[in-house]
């Protein structure tokens, strides 16, 4: 059961409650009380009269705030007739009863019973209330629960008011038509009121505008000179006024002549005496041009002494050449020289032995290294005349031939630079003769990659098998395929494993393939439909792929635009912004209608949700470049309107198209395009 007016009694509203009052405390539903008698339940009712018996075990789920869902279930072999239940806390409290006249339940001794009830809250309590489980649950289903869902007729789909039934596809379509109606009556209506009206873009000759040319006829060229006497006191201003070049004598200059006087020449001199000091300075000092003993030089005979005499013996401990950062120094009884940048130098020198050594490298001759231990060894080189294996043997005589002779000279391997030749005695590989031009001829066999036979070739069919025994292993053939009046195909065989081989494909005599019993698609009998084929939405037995749906025109920016693949439709979009007064304001498209606008709407936008901002949009006219609006204020304090969003829809092609904008024109009334031009 469900919905039912279950009545919450005081004691169980009491036990919601917790001792400080401040709150909830929770409480948990332990068991149904049944009762086969009717009562007059109240909330002050506390216990059921007659009750027959008390299931244990309520599971319950809260579906809401402030309501809860309980069901309990009988699986005993009991028999009675319930009128009224209760619900007890574990605690033993009743905390809500029901009861009517009429049986709720009559539970025969093999059935199960199941009770089931939705139970209303006056304030939300239900997360105070718990269950002590077990039972069965099946709640009404809801946004946040999952439970039982009734279904909506098509009537309450169209309604669109009720809250808990889900619609049906048949509904759904049923209030998208409503909907689609509504919509077409409003484009209808729309399109009826734009009848008759003026062009957004449209022109005026300057006759038409009251007062205009007697205005301008006043008024000065833009591009236009002035003489100085027409510019009133600009000479009395000048008169009187220095040249932007000019010059000043001395005199002219207040002060200047005093200040100059008594200031030395720029090119002047001073004797000695004149300069504070310089002849006591220079008292004393030594003439520019002078000379010293050696004794008057401090340290220079110390320093002489120490060096050695010209073309005596000297000892060095080592001596730098500065060519190459050479260096010839002694280590011990050695005399070492070493050349070469620091990291990287070469060192070699003699041995009191005598002997010469290189002791970083190698040493070479004019004709390359010399032989040493460490570039070869005698044991490893072959002996004339002794047996020797070696890994290769390389006979070149220098112009791309060779020859390696076997026995006599009358037996060799030749090789003349594009053929091997063996005279004298035939090739034997493993026991057989190796076939030759003279033993076999490759012209009368059949080509394993492939070839045309001449004659006719008779086989009961062709298998190809791979290594393999039994069910392991991979088996295929071809067979011939009779069907009828001498009609010839092939068939593909397949092994299956144990239970043996099945055909798999086959090739008609119509040359058809098939796969299983299918034929396999080719361009014969699945062709993929064309950019014209999608646009024209005509075709039924093509197939269209990803690039041939997105082939349709499009500009998803803003301002933007996009064709409708098979209707010959075009939407455009944009957003105009900035403060716009009241009067005409223009939509420019970004391409041509080239069969007419048809429709056009625009809406005012409040980014700054000024309450004030009181603005309709009316449509003047459709033209070739634009859509012509008309920014309405609906009260005086509404100020400017803050841009508009505006959509249009209209032909690609056919039609009537719009006229080009003027200020005097009335726009036209099917028509319309302006930056470019598209295809479908």
């Amino acid at each position: 059961m469900s919905a039912l007016p279950i009545i919450i009694t005081t004691a169980g509203l009491n036990a919601l409650p917790n001792a400080q009052n401040t709150g909830v405390s929770n409480v948990v539903i332990a068991s149904l009380g049944v009762s086969p008698t009717q009562i007059a339940a109240t909330a002050a009712t506390n216990v059921i009269p007659g009750e027959v018996k008390r299931i244990a075990g309520v599971s319950g789920q809260v579906v809401a705030d402030d309501q809860i869902y309980v069901s309990a279930a009988d699986q005993t072999e009991d028999t009675y007739v319930v009128r009224t239940i209760g619900l007890y806390l574990d605690t033993g409290v009743l905390f809500a009863v029901y009861s009517q006249a009429a049986p709720l339940l009559e539970k025969a001794g093999p059935a199960m019973a199941v009770l089931e009830a939705a139970i209303k809250l006056s304030s939300p309590q239900a997360n105070a209330i718990e269950f002590s489980g077990g039972g069965w649950l099946n709640p009404q289903a809801s946004e946040t629960v999952q439970g039982v869902l009734r279904l909506a007729t098509e009537a309450e789909a169209r309604a669109g008011t009720n809250t808990t039934r889900a619609v049906t596809p048949k509904g759904l379509k049923a209030a998208i038509d409503d909907f689609g109606g509504w919509v077409q009556g409003q484009i209808t209506s729309i399109y009826q009121a734009l009848a008759g009206k003026a062009a957004v873009g449209h022109t005026h000759v300057m006759a038409n505008i009251d007062g205009l040319v007697a205005a301008l006829n006043a008024k000065a060229a833009a591009a236009h000179t002035h003489v100085m006497g027409d510019i009133t006191g600009l000479v009395d201003a000048l008169n009187g006024k220095a040249a932007s070049i000019h010059t000043h004598a001395m005199s002219s200059i207040d002060g200047l002549t005093q200040a100059l006087a008594g200031k030395a020449a720029a090119a002047h001199t001073h004797v000695m005496g004149e300069i504070n000091g310089l002849t006591e300075a220079l008292a004393g000092k030594a003439a520019a041009a002078h000379t010293h003993v050696m004794s008057e030089i401090t340290g220079l005979v110390a320093a002489l002494n120490a060096k050695a005499s010209l073309g005596a013996a000297v000892r060095f401990d080592r001596v730098f050449f500065g060519l190459a950062n050479a260096l010839v120094y002694a280590d011990g009884d050695r005399l070492i020289f070493r050349a070469g940048a620091a990291g990287a130098e070469r060192y070699f020198g003699c041995n009191t032995d005598g002997s010469f050594e290189v002791y970083n490298g190698i040493i070479k001759s004019t004709n390359g290294p010399v032989w040493d231990p460490g570039n070869f060894t005698p044991s490893t080189k072959a002996t004339l005349g002794d047996s020797v294996t070696f890994a290769d043997v390389r006979a070149f005589r220098g112009n791309g031939t060779g020859v390696v002779y076997l026995g006599d000279l009358l037996h060799y391997l030749f090789f003349d630079g594009a053929n091997y030749n063996l005279p004298a005695a035939p090739l034997i590989v493993n026991g057989g003769v190796v076939w030759t031009s003279a033993t076999f001829n490759p012209a009368t066999k059949v080509n394993k990659a492939g070839d045309v036979l001449t004659g006719p070739l008779t086989m009961p069919e062709v298998r190809l098998k791979a290594a393999g025994t039994g069910s392991g292993s991979t088996y295929a053939a071809l067979i011939s395929k009779y069907y009828g009046d001498d009609n010839y195909g092939v068939g593909f065989v397949g092994w299956k494993g144990a239970s043996g081989y099945s055909e798999v494909g086959s090739i008609d005599h119509l040359g058809r393939a098939w796969f299983n019993g299918f034929r396999v698609w080719t361009a014969e009998n699945l062709n993929p439909a064309s950019q014209a084929d999608a646009a024209a939405g005509v075709a039924a037995d093509r197939f269209i792929t990803p690039a041939a749906l997105w082939s349709f025109a499009r500009n998803l920016g803003s301002p933007g635009y996009a064709v409708i693949p098979g209707t010959g439709l075009l939407l455009q979009w944009g957003i105009s912004v900035g403060s716009i007064p009241e009067g005409e304001t223009h939509a420019v498209l970004p391409v041509a209608f080239g069969g007419g606008c048809l429709i056009a709407l625009a809406n005012p936008r409040n980014p700054g949700r000024n309450i004030n901002s009181d603005f309709y949009m009316q449509v003047v006219g459709h033209f070739a470049d634009r859509i012509a609006f008309f920014a309405n204020r609906a009260n005086g304090s509404a100020g400017n309107v803050d841009g508009f969003e505006w959509i249009a829809l209209g032909r690609v092609s056919g039609g009537t198209p719009d006229p080009a904008y003027s200020s005097g024109g009335t726009g036209g009334g099917g028509g319309g395009g302006g930056g470019g031009q598209i295809e479908v």
